[in-house]
């Protein structure tokens, strides 16, 4: 079967980006049957070069819609992923119900984030031989450091679900939201894994408020306090004190403040037994 991949871009002020992001999606050797950029209130001339552009190369359908959120302040991760859901369901509409019925593939491309030509084409023959519902590459940023994240963690800025998984599990809105889906996917019987040896590149995000925020997307999703703590040892110990200490502080600022976790009961209770599955796990290999 012809795969069909549609593919949402969430976009705010990426001017130095986008030749970079049309030059790598142009250049797939695996078409893309429709993408979706969103752009949200760009400042930067994204907008006005966005305007000017109104079809790329090895995409059969290619829309660029302007999105203002509802309210001006957002808390990080909600506002990302209101955009990249409004993406969604605005692809939804504009692909008639036929053609709709024939998309095999569910993705995300951050506007940093620049996969290398045949990216799509390895990571869809890589899902194929492993029979997987959700996958990505290997982020590398432009200095050449990996991304940060754990090695068999599915990334989200560069992200493919099969139709059958996206449908099934969705797309949350909230902080983490990729660790959201990808944990209601596995609950729902869906197997995700990342590919190791595909790398695509990607700039690199604020380090400081990216663990404050990481610290407050655990305590979101349901997180315990004690592997909070062992999340934050666990930075401390491979030398990363500092990423450690932001980490646990933004989980103790939401924990202190009793913010607001999410509303869905079955991800409360997959994410506080992480502890229980991770000693489980290691105690039995």
């Amino acid at each position: 079967m012809e795969s069909r991949i549609v593919l949402v871009t969430p976009l705010k002020d990426e001017m130095d980006n986008l030749p970079l992001l049309i030059d790598a999606i142009s250049s797939q050797t695996t078409p893309l049957y429709a993408w979706i950029i969103v752009q949200n209130g760009s400042v930067d001339g994204s907008k006005e070069y966005l305007d000017k552009i109104s079809n790329v190369k090895n995409v059969e359908n290619f829309f660029v819609i302007d999105f203002s959120l509802p309210v001006e302040k957002y808390e990080l991760g909600f506002k990302y992923s209101t955009v990249v859901s409004k993406g969604f369901l605005e692809l939804e509409k504009k692909i008639v119900a036929a053609e709709l019925s024939g998309i095999t593939h569910y993705g995300i491309c951050d506007a940093d984030c620049f996969p290398p030509r045949d990216y799509y084409e390895k990571l869809l023959g890589f899902m194929v031989e492993n029979e997987l519902s959700i996958s990505s590459g290997v982020g590398i940023f432009l200095n050449g450091e990996l991304d940060g994240e754990a090695k068999d963690w599915v990334r989200g800025n560069c992200r493919l679900w099969t139709a059958e998984s996206f449908q099934s599990a969705g797309y949350f809105i909230g902080p983490s939201a990729d660790a959201l889906s990808l944990a209601k996917a596995q609950m729902n019987g869906f197997k995700t894994m990342p590919c190791l040896s595909l790398e695509y590149s990607c700039r690199e995000m604020g380090k400081k408020s990216r663990y404050e925020y990481y610290g407050y997307a655990n305590y979101y999703r349901g997180i315990t306090l004690s592997y909070c703590f062992l999340k934050g040892l666990n930075y401390i110990r491979i030398g990363q004190y500092e990423n450690g200490f932001r980490f646990v502080r933004g989980y103790l600022q939401s924990y202190i403040g009793r913010k607001e976790k999410i509303s869905d009961k079955e991800i409360l209770k997959y994410f506080r037994g992480m502890l229980g599955r991770k000693l489980n796990s290691f105690f039995t290999r």
